[in-house]
C-alpha cells in the first residue's frame, strides 16, 4: 500500500514538473518571438499563457506592451482590469494602465488618470514611495514628485520624503530644489549632515552652485539663527569656495555654542594653510591660542601658527634669511616652553629641517635629528619622519648612499603606511635624480597601488614623465640632464643652474623637454626675486607651447606673479580671464576664478 501511494505521488510530481517545464518553454518561446520581431506569433503565445493567472507576473511587462503596440486596446483593457482586481495593492499594474490610456485616449486623459491615482497612493507613505519609484522607472519624473509632495502634505510632516525628493531633483538637475530637500533631510537628524555634504560635493560642481547654496543657507540662518545644521553646512560651503575667513567666522560661533573645544577650528586652519591662505590660518590659530591657552588644542595651535609663518616665509621670494633666523627663535622658544610635550619633538624636527635645508647648518641639523631618532620617548612615526628628513639633508650634503640607506629603513619598518610610501617615493626620486630610470620605474609601479591617493598620483605623474621622455630617446640624454638639474636645485645650487640653463635650453631646443627646461628657469628666476624675468619665461611657455601640458600652469603662475609680486592687477585680471577661456578644463580654473573675483572686488581676499 505504501509503495502504491509513493507511485501516485511520483506520478503527480512528474506531471506537475512536466507542466512547469512546458510553461517555461512557452514563455521563452514568446520572448524569443518578441525579440525577433515576430509579434503576431509572440502575441498568440502570450494570449495562451495569459489564461493561467500564475503566468501573469512573469509575462506582464512584455505582454501588456505588446498589446498596446499592436493596438489591441480592448484586450489590453480587459487584461489590465483583471490583473489589477486580482492584485489590488500592486501599484505597478495601476500605473501601467496609464500607458494604455495614453495610447488610446491621449496625454490629457492620461494626466487625469494619474491625478486620480495620486490621490489613492498618497494616503499611505509606503505606497507613495513605492509608486514614486515605479514612476521613475517609467520615466514619469514629474508624477513621482507630485505623489510624494501630496503624501507629504497629507501627513503633516514637512520633511517626509526629503531624501527621496532630493535624489529625484538631483537626477533631473533641479539643483535649487535638491538643495532645499537635502537641507530638510539634514535637519531631521544631525547625523545626516555628513551624507548631505558628500552628496552636495558630487553635485555642486560649479562656483555658482556653491554661491546659491550659501545664499539659501544665509536666508535659513536669518529665520532660525540657532540652527547649528545651517551653520555647519555654511561652513562647508565656504570651505568649498576656499573662503576660509568666512568659514572661520561661522565655525567660531558654532564652537562657542556647542562647546567643541576648538578642534573644528584647528582643522579649518590646516585647510587654510594648505591652500596658502596664511592670513586666515594665522587668525584662526591666534584665536584658538587666546581662547584655549595652556590646553592641548592651544599648544597645538601655537605650533601650527609657527608652521604657518614658516610656509609663508618659504613661499615669499626671495626667501629672507633674516626671517628664517627669526623663525628658528620661535621654534626654540616653543621647545623651551613645552619641553615635556610630545609636540616639542615635532617642533625640533621642523627646526632641524630649516637649519639644514635653508640656513646651511647641516651639521647642527644632523645632530638634532640623530638625537630625535635615538630618543626613547619619540614615537615610531616621528622617528621615521626624522629619518626621512635626515636622509634629505644627506642628499643635500651630496651623500646619496646615506640617504638611500635611511629611505630603505623607513620603507621596511613602516610598510603599507603613508610614511612608508613617502620613503619609497623619495627612493624613486633619488634613482630618477641619478639617471637610474629603470629602477625608478620599478619602485613607482609599486607605488601606483598605494592606499595614499596623493602618493599614488605623484608616483603616476613621475612614471608617465619618465616614460614620455625615454621612449623616443635611447640615450636618455635630455631627461638625464633635466633630472641632474633638478638635483642641483634641490641642493640649492641655484646660481650654477641659472648660469647654464640657457645653454641647456638651446642644446635641447625642439625636443620634448624644452618647455620643462624653460619652466625650471622661470621658477628659479621667481625664487631669486627676478619676477619680470620669470613672467617672460612663463609667457614663452604659453605662447610657444599652447597645447603642451605645462601651458595652463605657466599661464596661472604668470597671472599670480602679476597679481602678488608685480602688483599689475590689470594684467593679472587679463591673464586669469585668458586661462578661464582657453583652458576651461584646467585644475587651476577654480583658483583663477577666485583670484579674478578678488581683483574685481567681489569680496575681500580673507573673507
Amino acid at each position: 500500500m505504501k509503495s502504491f501511494f509513493q507511485i501516485i505521488l511520483i506520478g503527480i510530481f512528474i506531471t506537475l514538473n512536466t507542466k512547469v517545464i512546458a510553461q517555461k518553454t512557452s514563455i521563452n518561446l514568446a520572448q524569443q518571438y518578441y525579440a525577433n520581431g515576430e509579434l503576431d506569433k509572440a502575441l498568440d503565445t502570450y494570449n495562451k499563457l495569459a489564461k493561467n493567472q500564475s503566468n501573469w507576473a512573469i509575462i506582464h511587462t512584455q505582454y501588456f506592451s505588446l498589446l498596446i503596440q499592436l493596438n489591441e486596446f480592448q484586450k489590453a483593457n480587459k487584461y489590465i482590469t483583471k490583473i489589477s482586481r486580482a492584485y489590488p495593492k500592486n501599484t505597478h499594474y495601476k500605473i501601467d494602465k496609464g500607458s494604455l490610456i495614453l495610447a488610446e485616449k491621449g496625454e490629457a486623459r492620461k494626466k487625469q488618470y494619474f491625478e486620480s491615482l495620486r490621490k489613492q497612493f498618497s494616503e499611505d507613505p509606503f505606497t507613495s514611495r513605492k509608486a514614486a519609484q515605479y514612476y521613475l522607472q517609467k520615466g514619469e519624473r514629474n508624477e513621482a514628485v507630485a505623489v510624494l509632495i501630496l503624501a507629504r502634505e497629507k501627513s503633516g510632516d514637512p520633511a517626509l520624503f526629503a531624501l527621496d525628493l532630493a535624489n529625484i531633483y538631483r537626477y533631473i538637475n533641479k539643483k535649487q530644489l535638491m538643495i532645499e530637500e537635502y537641507i530638510l533631510f539634514a535637519n531631521t537628524n544631525p547625523t545626516n549632515v555628513r551624507y548631505v555634504k558628500n552628496s552636495l560635493q558630487v553635485t555642486l560642481t560649479k562656483p555658482a552652485d556653491i554661491q546659491n547654496l550659501e545664499s539659501y543657507l544665509f536666508s535659513k540662518i536669518q529665520d532660525d539663527p540657532e540652527n547649528s545644521v545651517y551653520i555647519e553646512l555654511l561652513i562647508w560651503a565656504n570651505i568649498q569656495n576656499k573662503n576660509f575667513g568666512s568659514a572661520f567666522i561661522q565655525a567660531r560661533a558654532l564652537d562657542r555654542r556647542l562647546l567643541q573645544g576648538g578642534k573644528p577650528l584647528l582643522e579649518i586652519g590646516k585647510m587654510a594653510l594648505s591652500n596658502q591662505d596664511y592670513s586666515s590660518a594665522q587668525k584662526i590659530y591666534a584665536y584658538i591660542m587666546a581662547t584655549y591657552p595652556g590646553s592641548n588644542i592651544g599648544i597645538k595651535a601655537e605650533l601650527w601658527n609657527i608652521t604657518t609663518k614658516e610656509e609663508q616665509i618659504k613661499n615669499t621670494y626671495p626667501v629672507s634669511e633674516e626671517s628664517l633666523l627669526q623663525l628658528t627663535k620661535l621654534y626654540k622658544n616653543y621647545i623651551g616652553q613645552y619641553p615635556t610635550n610630545k609636540l616639542a619633538y615635532k617642533a625640533q624636527l621642523q627646526l632641524a629641517l630649516i637649519e639644514g635645508y635653508y640656513l646651511n647648518r647641516k651639521a647642527e641639523a644632523i645632530i638634532s635629528l640623530q638625537q630625535l631618532i635615538e630618543n626613547p620617548r619619540v614615537n615610531s612615526q616621528l622617528k621615521s619622519e626624522a629619518k626621512l628628513t635626515l636622509a634629505d639633508i644627506y642628499l643635500l650634503n651630496e651623500e646619496p648612499w646615506e640617504s638611500t640607506l635611511l629611505y630603505a629603513q623607513v620603507d621596511k619598518t613602516m610598510k603599507e603606511t603613508p610614511i612608508g610610501y613617502k620613503a619609497k617615493i623619495k627612493r624613486a626620486k633619488l634613482a630618477y635624480y641619478q639617471g637610474e630610470f629603470e629602477l625608478a620605474q620599478a619602485i613607482l609601479d609599486i607605488l601606483k597601488l598605494a592606499t595614499s591617493r596623493e602618493i599614488a598620483n605623484d608616483a603616476l605623474d613621475l612614471s608617465i614623465f619618465i616614460k614620455e621622455n625615454t621612449v623616443f630617446d635611447s640615450t636618455h640624454a635630455a631627461l638625464k640632464t633635466y633630472a641632474a638639474i633638478e638635483l642641483l636645485l634641490y641642493q640649492h645650487k641655484n646660481e650654477q643652474v641659472l648660469a647654464t640653463i640657457d645653454t641647456v635650453i638651446n642644446y635641447f631646443k625642439g625636443q620634448s623637454l624644452e618647455d620643462n627646461f624653460i619652466m625650471l628657469k622661470a621658477t628659479e628666476l621667481k625664487k631669486s626675486g627676478d619676477f619680470n624675468g620669470a613672467a617672460t619665461n612663463y609667457a614663452q611657455i604659453v605662447n610657444n607651447f599652447p597645447m603642451g601640458v605645462l601651458a595652463d600652469k605657466a599661464l596661472f603662475l604668470q597671472a599670480s606673479l602679476y597679481h602678488n609680486n608685480l602688483h599689475n592687477y590689470e594684467k593679472a585680471q587679463e591673464l586669469y580671464v585668458r586661462l578661464l577661456k582657453e583652458y576651461p578644463g584646467s585644475v587651476y580654473v577654480a583658483e583663477a576664478r577666485k583670484q579674478f573675483r578678488i581683483l574685481r572686488g567681489d569680496f575681500e581676499p580673507s573673507s
